[in-house]
């Protein structure tokens, strides 16, 4: 959520309307206090590049690296910042650096081991996409449990459920086919959950275009189907 694209909405009635109930920021860093007391909500910190120990400060439990499987051309296409000046390039990997992404696991545990002395919950690594998350959680996890261990006390994944609008005919045929989608998404986070016997935090969700280009998906009375 940016809350510059809100406009004169305050900070509380934006996270009101969206249902929100705690917050985060790349790389640990919470802002000022005053920041935080706009926002009102519980914070949650994040693990990126400039993390210590001192960035949980208020925080009720700690989030894995953001999407470390997403390699440059897919931070980009995210980012929107594409390949050009200096300053650009200098752009793209300070925010990849700050984000967490394009990490191996190995890279992600070995930074991972600086939160042994947290008091809160300690979440995975979130990768990118539930096709992908399968198959890094694996590996993440094997080498997390060979001595001398890491803890690691619930999955983080993002779930998004992508479909395009120019597909179908109807409202309704969309309707029904995000509502299968959705669905599936459930499917996938249940065997997730039943392979690894953890507590799964879907840190990101939406239901989002994917037509090879940006369409709003507009749905009957403005609103967009969620997890069951």
């Amino acid at each position: 959520m940016t809350l510059a694209n809100y406009g004169n909405l305050s900070v509380r009635s934006v996270t009101a309307s969206l249902g929100a109930s705690w917050w985060y920021s790349w790389g640990g860093d919470d802002g000022d206090g005053e920041a935080r007391a706009l926002i009102g909500l519980p914070y949650v910190a994040m693990q990126g590049g400039d993390f210590n120990l001192s960035s949980l400060r208020g925080s009720i439990a700690v989030l894995g690296a953001n999407e470390p499987n997403c390699d440059d051309s897919c931070f980009v296409a995210r980012s929107g910042i594409s390949k050009g000046s200096p300053e650009d390039e200098d752009l793209r990997r300070r925010r990849a650096l700050q984000t967490g992404s394009n990490m191996s696991v190995s890279e992600v545990v070995d930074r991972m081991r600086g939160l042994e002395g947290a008091r809160v919950p300690i979440g995975s690594p979130a990768p990118n996409g539930l096709d992908s998350t399968a198959e890094y959680l694996e590996s993440f996890l094997k080498l997390a449990q060979r001595p001398p261990g890491l803890r690691v006390d619930f999955l983080a994944v993002h779930a998004y459920v992508g479909l395009c609008p120019r597909h179908f005919d109807s409202e309704s045929d969309l309707r029904d086919q995000a509502m299968r989608n959705i669905l599936q998404v459930r499917e996938q986070l249940e065997a997730l959950h039943s392979k690894h016997g953890k507590p799964i935090w879907v840190t990101e969700t939406n239901l989002r275009p994917d037509c090879g280009a940006e369409v709003e998906v507009r749905l009957p009375g403005g609103a967009n189907p969620t997890l069951p």
